[in-house]
C-alpha cells in the first residue's frame, strides 16, 4: 500500500507541490516546462524539473548546472515518463542539431539563433550524454540497456525535446561535442532535422585546446575520442604528446561530422567559426537559411561585430568577452606552444598518408 501511494504521487506530482501537481494534471508532459533533466538507466527513473522560458534563454548547459533555474521538481519511474511522452497528442516540433568539436561557438551560435522569434534552444542537455554512453554499451557485457529498451529510450527523449509552446517553431538542441557520436542516429531518427556542423580549422583548434582553460576537459574526454577515431579508421593510434592528443581530437571530431553530413549533404551546414567571426553577418544569413528561419531584424541590420553577443562569454554572458579577446588569447597560444602545435599538425599529416578518410578530412 505504502510503494502504491508512493507511485501515485509521483506520476501526479510530489507531496506538497501543489504547482507541479495541478500542471501535470492540466498538462501531463505536453509542455517544455517539465524538463526531464537526469535519466539513471541503472535505477530506471528520471529527474523532472519544471523551467520557465527564461530559464531555457539562461541555461548555458541543461546539466546539473541548470538546477538553480528550476523552482522545484521530482523523480519518477522512467516507465511512468515513457506513458506520459506516449499520451502526448501534440504534433512534434521541427528539431535541428548544432554538432561541434568543443570550443568553437556552439554555444554564441545557440544563442544567436535563439534571437530568432520561435526558436526554443535546448543547449546541452544531460539526458544526450546518457543516452550516448547507453548507446557505446549495447555491444558489450556492461550494457545499461537491452537494444529494444534503448530504442523506447531514446524515442522517449527525442519525443521530449520536440515540444514547445504555442509559439514554438522549431527546437534548436546543441550537443556536446562528445555526443556528436550519436549525432547519425540523431539525424536518422528525425529525418525532418537540419543539422549545423560547427569547427575550425586543426591550427586554430590546437592554439584554443593547448590554452591554459582548455587541458583538462581536453584530458578527460581523450580516451572516448581515442577508442571512437579507432572505429572511424579502423585501426588505433596513437598520440605521444599534447599536441598530438589535440589534433587527434580534432580529426575525431571533423571525422563524425562526415559521418553524419555524408548521408544526407542537403541537411548539413558546415561552418567554419573563424570565418563566421570574419563575416558574422553572411554566415548567420546562411545558417538562418539552412534552418528555414528569418533571421531577426535586430541581427540583419546590426553590427554584428558590435553586438552584445559577440561581446561577451557565452557560456557565461556576465563575462566580458570580445573577437579581440579571443584574437589576443589565440596568438598568446601560438606562441607558449608553437612545438607541441607543430606537433600536432605533423602528426595530422602522418595519419592523412595512411588513412584516406583522414587526408579529406584535413583537405576540407
Amino acid at each position: 500500500m505504502e510503494e502504491k501511494h508512493r507511485q501515485n504521487n509521483v506520476i501526479g506530482g510530489p507531496p506538497g507541490s501543489d504547482a507541479l501537481a495541478a500542471l501535470i494534471s492540466r498538462e501531463g508532459f505536453r509542455s517544455p516546462t517539465l524538463f526531464v533533466q537526469n535519466i539513471d538507466p541503472i535505477g530506471h527513473s528520471a529527474l523532472v524539473l519544471r523551467m520557465s522560458r527564461n530559464a531555457y534563454r539562461a541555461a548555458s548547459c541543461l546539466d546539473g548546472r541548470a538546477m538553480h533555474l528550476a523552482p522545484d521538481g521530482f523523480v519518477m519511474p522512467h516507465a511512468h515518463l515513457e506513458r506520459w511522452t506516449q499520451a502526448i497528442t501534440d504534433a512534434p516540433v521541427p528539431i535541428h542539431f548544432i554538432f561541434h568539436a568543443g570550443h568553437v561557438g556552439s554555444t554564441l551560435l545557440s544563442r544567436a539563433i535563439g534571437e530568432a522569434d520561435g526558436v526554443l534552444g535546448l543547449r546541452e542537455p544531460a539526458t544526450l550524454r546518457t543516452l550516448a554512453a547507453a548507446h557505446d554499451a549495447l555491444g558489450g557485457p556492461n550494457r545499461l540497456l537491452h537494444p529494444r529498451e534503448y530504442e523506447t529510450w531514446f524515442a522517449t527523449h527525442l519525443r521530449l525535446w520536440r515540444r514547445g509552446y504555442h509559439n514554438t517553431r522549431c527546437v534548436v538542441l546543441k550537443t556536446t561535442s562528445d555526443t556528436a557520436r550519436i549525432g547519425h542516429k540523431l539525424m536518422s531518427d528525425a529525418t525532418d532535422a537540419r543539422a549545423i556542423l560547427l569547427n575550425v580549422t586543426p591550427e586554430t583548434y590546437l592554439a584554443q585546446a593547448l590554452s591554459a582553460d582548455s587541458t583538462k576537459e581536453l584530458q578527460s574526454k581523450l580516451p572516448g575520442r581515442v577508442a571512437r577515431l579507432a572505429r572511424l579508421l579502423g585501426n588505433a593510434l596513437d598520440a605521444g604528446s599534447s599536441g598530438e592528443a589535440v589534433a587527434l581530437s580534432w580529426l575525431t571530431e571533423q571525422l563524425t561530422h562526415d559521418r553524419i553530413a555524408h548521408p544526407w549533404p542537403h541537411r548539413a551546414l558546415r561552418v567554419d567559426f573563424d570565418a563566421f567571426l570574419a563575416n558574422p553577418g553572411i554566415h548567420l544569413a546562411a545558417i538562418f537559411c539552412h534552418l528555414q528561419l528569418e533571421m531577426p531584424q535586430a541581427l540583419r541590420e546590426s553590427d554584428l561585430s558590435e553586438h552584445p553577443l559577440m561581446r561577451q562569454y557565452s557560456k557565461s554572458p556576465e563575462r566580458a568577452h570580445s573577437i579581440a579577446d579571443r584574437a589576443e588569447r589565440l596568438a598568446w597560444s601560438r606562441k607558449e606552444n608553437a612545438r607541441e602545435i607543430s606537433n600536432g599538425l605533423a602528426w595530422l599529416e602522418h595519419v592523412a598518408r595512411s588513412h584516406p578518410h583522414a587526408a579529406l578530412a584535413l583537405a576540407a
